[in-house]
């Protein structure tokens, strides 16, 4: 019904309940239930990417007004999704997929970081661009891009601190992609930006502690692509 753009009064209407039944605190079993049911319709979306699209916002807020009620065998159904939405076929799918995986390492799922980081790692580096133009270059670069937001996704997941496995992971995936195509060149940037505004009253502290250890010029290199004024 919210994808009904010719009738105005029945979308706002869908859209309201949506947001009701997001915000509702379903507890035990029930809220296990409802997650499965926004997994299942967006899984059978294949044909309406808006669907996808939509759905997403809602399974945020009813990830986080439930988290002490979902097992990991859910959490685990929902992150399985999320890798699969940050390759999707419309950009922003990917985007949102990428904004949702974040919230959910940082409020609750930081044990899963390693396993993160090797796996968007590996994506990226296991990549090879063909020649624009040829068959499977539309294929690599979604390949490509949905590391890449992985990426971003861990980074803004931590906004404000520089844990010990970060700068190596920045400097293993974006630094080395300014120059790629968009969209993961633009989300390269931006997530560079991201960096040095979040960063940006701490950012010679950290450097004076170390925390950037052998990474440091190349991380400084990469933020200065990203036209942050502040840094020498």
């Amino acid at each position: 019904m919210l994808e009904l753009h010719d009738n105005a009064e029945l979308s706002a209407t869908a859209r309201s309940v949506l947001f009701r039944l997001s915000a509702y605190s379903w507890q035990g079993l029930a809220s296990a239930k409802f997650v499965r049911k926004l997994l299942e319709l967006v899984r059978e979306s294949k044909e309406s990417w808006r669907t996808r699209l939509d759905a997403l916002p809602v399974l945020q807020v009813v990830f986080f007004q439930n988290i002490f009620y979902l097992d990991a065998a859910v959490v685990q159904e929902i992150v399985e999704l999320l890798f699969g939405l940050l390759a999707d076929s419309h950009l922003e799918v990917r985007e949102m997929a990428s904004a949702t995986l974040s919230g959910i390492v940082r409020c609750s799922q930081r044990r899963l970081i390693h396993v993160l980081r090797k796996r968007f790692t590996t994506a990226i580096l296991s990549v090879k661009l063909p020649k624009r133009g040829t068959e499977s270059f539309n294929a690599a670069l979604v390949q490509l891009h949905a590391g890449v937001l992985g990426v971003a996704a861990l980074l803004a997941a931590f906004p404000y601190d520089v844990p010990d496995w970060m700068p190596q992971l920045i400097t293993d995936t974006l630094v080395h992609l300014d120059d790629a195509p968009p969209p993961v060149s633009t989300t390269v940037r931006r997530s560079a930006a991201d960096f040095a505004r979040y960063h940006q009253d701490t950012f010679e502290a950290d450097r004076a502690a170390g925390k950037f250890g052998d990474h440091l010029s190349e991380i400084t290199e990469w933020l200065r692509g990203s036209s942050s004024s502040y840094l020498v």
